[in-house]
C-alpha cells in the first residue's frame, strides 16, 4: 500500500507544508518514505517545524487546544446511551446509526442514569403530536434515515479526513486514529443494547409496539423476550417465518409517531445486572471523551479556520442526531395525558 503520510493537507497551509516538505525537508521526506516507521516520521515533523515560522506554529497550537474542546461539547450535544438503547428495541438500526453519528453520547454527570420516567414523561407545556399513519409515517421514517444516513457519512469522512491531512504527534506514523475514534461509540452501543433487548422495560415496549396490531409471530416474538417459543423451536411454516421477518421489518421502519405511545408508569424498572451495566458504560463514555481529548489536542499541520470546520460538521452530524432522537421520543410519549391513562386502563383490564 502507498505511504500518503505528508502528501496532502488542509487548505490554509497547505502549500506552504507541501513546499517545505518536499523541497527544504527533502531527505528526511525521501527517508520516511523509505523506511516508513516512527522514528523517521519524528524526524520529518521536526525538520517542517524547524522551517516553519513562529507565528504558523502558534496558529498551529490554537488549533489543536480548540480541537480539544470538541469531545467535551460534543457529549453536551448528541443522544444519551439509555435513549439510544431504548430507541433500539423498535428500531435497532436507526439507533446504531445515530450512535455512529452522535461520535459523543450525552453525558449528564458520571454514574447517572435517566430513568423511564424522567426520559417518557410530558413537561408542563410540552407539545403534544397525533399519531400518523401511512404515506406520512413513511415519509418521516425515510427522512429519518436519510438524516442519520448523512450525519454518519459526514463523520467517517471528515475523521478520516482529518487522520490523513494531519499528524497526531505521539503516533506519527498513524493516520486512522480520529476515525478509531468515531467508531468506537457503536461499539460501546452495540455492547450495551444488545443485553439490553432481553430486559424487562425492552420486552414491554415490544409489547406495546405489537399491540398496535397483534402480529401472531411477532407478539410471541415481544412476549418472550427475544426467547423463541416451543413452537417456533419445532419448526414455523415458512409462510409464518416471511410474516415474522415483515413485522419486524414493518416495525423498524415505523416512526414513534406511528406507534401507542409508551406510558412510563407502565414500566417496569431497570434490573440491577442493566443498571449496572448501563453504569459502567457511562464510565466507558467518559473515558471516550478523554481518548478524544487527548487524540485532538496533539494534532499538528491545521490551521484554526480548518479547525473551525472540521467542529462544525462534527457538531452538526451529533446536532441532527440529537433531533431524531427527540422526535421518535416526542412520539413515545405524545399521549401521556388523559388519553394514555385511558390506554393504561384498557391494558390493565385485560
Amino acid at each position: 500500500m502507498t505511504n500518503t503520510r505528508f502528501q496532502g493537507w488542509y487548505s490554509s497551509y497547505g502549500s506552504l507544508f507541501q513546499n517545505i516538505s518536499s523541497d527544504v525537508c527533502s531527505e528526511t521526506l525521501r527517508d520516511y518514505l523509505t523506511a516508513s516507521n516512527g522514528d523517521t516520521c519524528d524526524l520529518h515533523i521536526d525538520c517542517i517545524l524547524g522551517n516553519t515560522r513562529e507565528s504558523v506554529k502558534s496558529a498551529i497550537a490554537s488549533a489543536a487546544i480548540f480541537l480539544s474542546l470538541v469531545p467535551t461539547i460534543m457529549s453536551m450535544l448528541g443522544p444519551s446511551l439509555v435513549q439510544l438503547a431504548i430507541l433500539s428495541t423498535r428500531r435497532p438500526l436507526l439507533s446504531f446509526l445515530l450512535s455512529v453519528g452522535s461520535s459523543e453520547f450525552y453525558l449528564d454527570g458520571l454514574f447517572r442514569i435517566e430513568s423511564t420516567e424522567e426520559l417518557l414523561s410530558i413537561a408542563k407545556g410540552e407539545r403534544l403530536f397525533p399519531r400518523i399513519r401511512g404515506p406520512k409515517a413513511a415519509l418521516i421514517s425515510a427522512g429519518e434515515y436519510v438524516i442519520a444516513g448523512l450525519a454518519v457519512a459526514n463523520v467517517v469522512h471528515n475523521s478520516y479526513r482529518l487522520g490523513s491531512k494531519t499528524i497526531v504527534s505521539f503516533v506519527c506514523n498513524t493516520w486512522f486514529f480520529p476515525l478509531v475514534w468515531t467508531l468506537m461509540l457503536p461499539g460501546i452501543f452495540l455492547l450495551v443494547t444488545i443485553p439490553f433487548q432481553f430486559s424487562g422495560i425492552a420486552k414491554a415496549i415490544r409489547q406495546r409496539s405489537y399491540h398496535r396490531q397483534e402480529p401472531p409471530r411477532a407478539s410471541i416474538w415481544a412476549t418472550s423476550s427475544l426467547e423463541p417459543s416451543p413452537a417456533l423451536k419445532q419448526g414455523v411454516p415458512r409462510a409464518d417465518s416471511l410474516k415474522l421477518a415483515r413485522d419486524i421489518v414493518a416495525l423498524e421502519g415505523l416512526p414513534s409517531l406511528g406507534h401507542p405511545s409508551i406510558p412510563s408508569q407502565g414500566l417496569p424498572n431497570f434490573e440491577k445486572w442493566l443498571t449496572i451495566l448501563l453504569n459502567a458504560a457511562s464510565f466507558v463514555a467518559a473515558i471516550h471523551v478523554l481518548v478524544g481529548i487527548c487524540f485532538f489536542s496533539s494534532i499538528l499541520f491545521i490551521s484554526v479556520v480548518d479547525a473551525i470546520e472540521v467542529t462544525l460538521r462534527y457538531l452538526a452530524s451529533a446536532a441532527v442526531c440529537r433531533l431524531v432522537v427527540t422526535l421518535e421520543f416526542t412520539g413515545m410519549k405524545a399521549r401521556l395525558d388523559h388519553d394514555q391513562r385511558d390506554e393504561v386502563d384498557i391494558i390493565r383490564q385485560k
